[in-house]
């Protein structure tokens, strides 16, 4: 397991209205750029209609939430991905810098990134610039996840 909705727990107060489910545009952008990008495993999106479900979602048919608790069962798993990918994913994820990137995008935290999908061609550039820049420092340092381009000012 990668991310778990319950993971954010400790930051939810349960009076608040929709809970954790606030969180739930960093599980949609990170499985809407494995959609887009043709990452996920083909027995993954075949199980859930994810494709389907994922569409619903473009068009504003379900919320964020149904889509986060009902389709991606509150988590995402490094089998939803590709094999090829699936380092960088967990990387991205469990080195936060993915969580990084979002608010630094949004301008604000975790808590506050609305549950809009107009800028997901942008958020999905900016996990693709991560994920080139995090190959290129695993060719130099295999041990290390860098998300930032520290060689383009060189």
């Amino acid at each position: 397991m990668i991310l778990e909705l319950d993971d954010f727990d400790f930051w939810v107060d349960e009076a608040v209205s929709d809970g954790i489910y606030k969180f739930s545009p960093v599980f949609v952008f990170i499985i809407g750029w494995g959609i887009e990008e043709g990452l996920l495993e083909p027995v993954f999106l075949e199980s859930r209609s994810i494709k389907k479900k994922y569409e619903e979602l473009l068009k504003e048919q379900i919320s964020f939430r149904s889509f986060v608790e009902e389709v991606l069962r509150d988590r995402i798993e490094e089998n939803m991905f590709k094999s090829h990918i699936r380092e960088f994913v967990v990387d991205y994820i469990e080195c936060d810098g993915y969580s990084f990137k979002l608010s630094e995008f949004f301008n604000c935290s975790l808590w506050d990134i609305p549950h809009d999908l107009s800028k997901s061609k942008e958020i999905f550039s900016m996990i693709n610039n991560s994920r080139k820049n995090y190959e290129k420092h695993k060719a130099i340092n295999p041990k290390l996840a860098i998300f930032e381009d520290y060689f383009e000012h060189e």
